[in-house]
């Protein structure tokens, strides 16, 4: 049983007098504060909520076919063709010029034969399946390659190669390095008849001999896309040779950061899930497929903003848009597969991707890399929406794209506004009520 106390007893006798004058004077400062409190500053600190608006009455999100990009200006070039199960068949071809190594006078001596000439082309990454039975087969390529002009993914080279294979090789995932033995007489005799000036410029050689056409071929289910650096001069056509005056000679080119090159990709979604959500239309999807090299890309509206607003006047205080990416027990991905990071840009009417104001303002801050604690996606849309509602910008659509689209081969299936769920796609808002 516990002690009884009272606050009298917590004193001693000659504490009391202080005591009553320690009340006496608290009840005195209590009076004088019952005046109302200054109003000034009080709208400076409103009343904020926390708001979630569920998706499925102001989010509308699909999936559409991806853009062409302009592909000959950039040192990485991808090659290699995956098959996957949810997205289908994704295929990256590579043209690229042949350049010298020695600017100089040469020639191969009299009467030279080939032991045995080699294109060489060592990668930096890729994603996919080593163990895919990935060949790649190697066309001349006959037109020249332009340098001072866009060429884009979506460039078609119909009757602007030999359809004659110069030869073919696998890829090498030991040594990281793409194999291809070089079989064809007629271009090999090219080069040994060629005369002396061909091997002193590059325009010379690459007016002579304009190019190379790769072509891969998958085998295998699954498959790899390669990342080959062009800035470290990845590539080599090596001729290995004997004339009349030597038994054992060799002679380089190179393929690097003086050859003009550019990518072409493909993609089939023909029976596969994609296809099914591949969308011209406004009907809002359970999931969108987001996907690198010119695949797929997410778009998202905002149709009911306008309405919702109307009907709750508040300020915005702050607001995120938060994608997750599905199960991928569902999707068979890998977050390997994931991009690092997503971007989002504005679509405009007049055609063309603009800045969300928020990116604009604060890069740092507006988000869009993949949080792998909570599988999320975050894009901070709080001067956007803010711009609309002070009618400095239209209700433009929202387009989802990874953050490298041609440097690198990336995939992600995201939860959309019709997702049953609360990992759905959402947009989160602070607000305070006007």
């Amino acid at each position: 049983m516990k002690p009884e106390r009272s606050v009298m007893k917590m004193f001693s006798t000659k504490s009391i007098p202080y005591f009553i004058f320690f009340i006496l004077l608290s009840f005195s400062i209590m009076l004088s504060c019952e005046r109302e409190p200054d109003p000034i500053g009080r709208d400076l600190i409103p009343d904020v909520i926390s708001a979630y608006v569920d998706s499925t009455e102001l989010i509308h999100s699909i999936t559409v076919k991806g853009d062409s990009m302009i592909t000959n200006k950039k040192s990485w070039q991808l090659l290699g063709h995956c098959i996957n199960p949810m997205f289908g068949v994704s295929i990256s071809e590579l043209i690229t010029e042949i350049s010298l190594v020695n600017k100089d006078s040469f020639n191969f001596g009299t009467n030279p034969q080939k032991d045995s000439v080699l294109l060489t082309i060592s990668f930096s990454g890729y994603t996919g399946d080593p163990n895919s039975l990935i060949e790649v087969y190697c066309y001349e390529y006959t037109e020249g390659i332009r340098g001072d002009t866009n060429v884009y993914s979506n460039t078609d080279i119909t009757g602007r190669y030999n359809p004659v294979p110069l030869g073919s090789g696998y890829i090498n995932f030991v040594d990281s390095l793409l194999k291809i033995s070089i079989t064809d007489d007629n271009f090999i005799r090219r080069f040994f008849e060629a005369d002396d000036t061909i091997f002193t410029a590059d325009e010379i050689l690459t007016g002579y001999v304009h190019g190379i056409y790769l072509h891969p071929q998958n085998n295998s289910p699954g498959g790899v896309i390669l990342y080959i650096d062009f800035s470290e001069d990845p590539g080599q056509l090596s001729f290995y040779y004997h004339n009349d005056e030597e038994v054992s000679l060799d002679y380089h080119l190179s393929i690097g950061k003086n050859s003009k090159r550019f990518s072409i990709y493909h993609h089939d979604y023909q029976g596969f899930p994609i296809e099914n959500f591949i969308s011209g239309g406004n009907e809002t999807d359970s999931i969108i497929f987001v996907q690198s090299i010119s695949g797929a890309n997410g778009v998202i509206r905002l149709p009911d903003l306008e309405n919702w607003i109307d009907s709750l006047p508040v300020a915005i205080n702050h607001a995120k848009l938060i994608i997750q990416p599905a199960d991928t027990l569902i999707t068979g991905l890998s977050k390997k597969e994931y991009p690092q990071k997503l971007n989002m840009w504005l679509i405009h009417p007049d055609g063309g991707y603009r800045y969300v104001f928020d990116n604009l303002i604060n890069e740092a801050t507006f988000g869009g890399g993949y949080d792998s604690k909570t599988n999320a996606y975050i894009f901070n849309i709080t001067y956007h929406i803010q711009s609309f509602l002070e009618g400095d910008i239209g209700n433009f659509d929202f387009v989802i794209t990874p953050e490298y689209p041609s440097n690198e081969f990336t995939q992600v299936i995201l939860n959309g506004a019709n997702h049953r769920g609360n990992d759905k796609m959402r947009i989160e808002i602070i607000y305070a009520p006007l």
